[in-house]
């Protein structure tokens, strides 16, 4: 993965994360490679927590633009936490830092 991983906040009040890809000035459109919307979300004890819903439904790996009018703020980095839950989401892999200590009795990122 080549592309920094960014995050956008759109006029829908959604907030956008993926793969940005190398923007070209001129253009109307951010391109995101696998993106995610960060949502709020209730467990069955009520508690909320974030989780990253795929934007597309059809193609989970897809590339959309989106065009800049639709876009309330400039790409940024999203916290860690987040940038760590994208990844794993996404490629698969559970990060060194997610991993529960040894002897652990485990944990989530994100609660």
């Amino acid at each position: 993965m080549s592309n920094p991983i960014k995050a956008v906040m759109l006029v829908t009040g959604e907030e956008l994360i993926g793969e940005l890809k190398e923007r070209v000035e001129q253009s109307d459109v951010h391109v995101f490679r696998k993106p995610r919307v960060v949502a709020v979300m209730r467990n069955n004890a009520g508690q909320q927590g974030l989780a990253l819903v795929p934007w597309t439904k059809s193609d989970l790996d897809s590339t959309v633009e989106v065009n800049k009018s639709q876009c309330v703020s400039q790409p940024f980095d999203p916290i860690q936490e987040i940038k760590a839950a994208y990844l794993q989401e996404t490629s698969g892999i559970q990060l060194a830092s997610s991993l529960p200590p040894p002897g652990g009795n485990g944990g989530s990122i994100m609660q």
